[in-house]
Parts: C-alpha cells; sequence; structure tokens
C-alpha cells in the first residue's frame, strides 16, 4: 500500500485579511552599529527591550493606535565565521 505524502497541502479558501495590518520592520547590520537601540528607539521604550547577542534574531511587538508593528532584531548575518586553511 503506497501512500501519497503531501508537503504542501492545497488551501482551499482564501487566508482572511486581518482586521488590523501588522507592520513589520527587520534590522540588519554589523555588532556594534546600534540594532537594539533603534529597535528600541521605534518602538518608544526607554528600556532595553533587545538584549545585547549578536546570535539569536530578537522580535518586539508594540501597540500604536489599533495597529500591531513587529520590530525584528537579527544577528550579525554579515560576519564571516569560516576560516581559510
Amino acid at each position: 500500500v503506497q501512500e501519497k505524502i503531501t508537503l504542501y497541502p492545497e488551501q482551499k479558501e482564501e487566508p482572511e485579511e486581518p482586521d488590523e495590518p501588522e507592520y513589520r520592520i527587520v534590522l540588519l547590520g554589523k555588532t556594534g552599529v546600534g540594532k537594539n537601540k533603534i529597535g528600541d528607539a521605534i518602538l518608544g521604550n526607554n528600556r532595553n527591550c533587545f538584549e545585547s547577542t549578536s546570535s539569536e534574531f530578537q522580535k518586539e511587538m508594540q501597540e500604536f493606535g489599533g495597529q500591531i508593528l513587529t520590530v525584528v532584531v537579527t544577528p550579525d548575518l554579515f560576519e564571516n565565521r569560516l576560516t581559510v586553511r
């Protein structure tokens, strides 16, 4: 007996539009350029929501006037971790 495995099941209905749109900002840059501080400033936070780390993605959300804003701070995507031998 063979079973057909579907990796991506077909969608029968169109996805519903959210009542309130969600906006996303992704901050890219090298370590030490201030991505965390910019993310805090965008969200209007006086405290440090984003931890100083260069190895993990971080996400914080804030509601502004009924709309959700998500800020994603990336690790250093440009750092060359490979060494040439």
